[in-house]
């Protein structure tokens, strides 16, 4: 009929799931709804349609006679704030802490006593356990730990569905975030991000775990082991720089660390020009340089340096 003129006289089918079209020629039918063309729940429901709705269980856009079950509490939504809505504890993990036991929550769904399923992409998939209103699963194997990590740096953010068993189909997600510590190689970069990696400062490794640090090599797990109680002011070179508490006329824990501007890598005077830097190191042993920053006079280009 496409390209010929529609006549006036328009008909319902006797379910009126249909409209009858004339033309001079010929006589077609059109659904009187679309509702598939709608993929996601708030673009369904949104979406102003008065014949579509959301079919939970099967994750899709239709009207209510073509979802099963529908007239059960939840398995058919029309409004925009029914839609499955889906969290996670804990929401991230290191990649080298396997099989983690899960607590999910989902709003907005029907009875799942037919069972569900947890799904971490095409990484792996585990039955859940329902207890009450939370979902109890696990995180990836450790044999699984090479498809998370290969190629994606110091984090991969994966999308966690939860599956139905009884229509096998993926009906509500969130997102999980899997780090990685050991790809850090300096200190800094290692306790700075938003995840708890431990440096562990006489090896040089960055990890996961506080106890793969010695007792006797110590370790730096946070930003704030270095910037807690401290000003900043800006750097020599631009960057921000520590001040020491004694600089500033204050007196710092026996345990913390402090920064002092001192000449020369190990913060031992030398006669003539020398190079004028931040040393970090911990109060009870001076020795445990944390970093250093170029200074203003020296050729630098001015970027943070690990002595340690």
């Amino acid at each position: 009929m496409e390209g010929s003129p529609i006549l006036r006289d328009m008909s319902f089918s006797p379910d009126f799931q249909y409209i009858y079209l004339l033309t001079e020629h010929k006589v077609g039918r059109i659904p009187v709804e679309s509702c598939e063309q709608y993929g996601t729940c708030p673009k369904c429901l949104s979406s102003g349609d008065p014949h579509c709705g959301w079919c939970v269980l099967d994750n899709r856009c239709t009207q209510r006679s073509e979802c099963h079950r529908a007239d059960e509490p939840q398995r058919f939504a029309t409004e925009s704030n029914r839609c499955v809505q889906l969290t996670v504890r804990p929401n991230n993990l290191s990649v080298m802490m396997p099989d983690v036991p899960l607590i999910l929550r989902a709003r907005n769904v029907p009875d799942l006593s037919g069972g569900v399923t947890c799904s971490f992409e095409d990484i792996s998939e585990s039955d859940g356990v329902i207890e009450g209103n939370e979902i109890h699963c696990v995180s990836p194997s450790l044999r699984k730990i090479p498809l998370i990590t290969n190629g994606y740096g110091d984090k991969h953010v994966i999308k966690l569905h939860l599956k139905s068993k009884e229509t096998n189909k993926l009906f509500a997600v969130t997102y999980f975030v899997f780090y990685n510590c050991s790809v850090h190689q300096l200190c800094l970069s290692c306790v700075g991000g938003p995840y708890p990696c431990h440096w562990c400062k006489y090896r040089h490794v960055c990890t996961h775990d506080a106890g793969d640090c010695s007792f006797q090599e110590g370790r730096v797990n946070m930003t704030e082991t270095l910037l807690k109680n401290r000003p900043l002011r800006p750097s020599f070179s631009g960057h921000p720089s520590l001040i020491s508490p004694h600089v500033a006329g204050g007196q710092a824990p026996s345990d913390s660390v402090s920064c002092q501007a001192l000449r020369g890598r190990e913060g031992t005077r030398r006669k003539g020009p020398g190079r004028p830097s931040v040393h970090c190191g911990n109060e009870r042993d001076p020795g445990n340089v944390l970093g250093t920053a170029a200074g203003e006079g020296s050729r630098s280009r001015g970027r943070a340096a690990l002595y340690i």
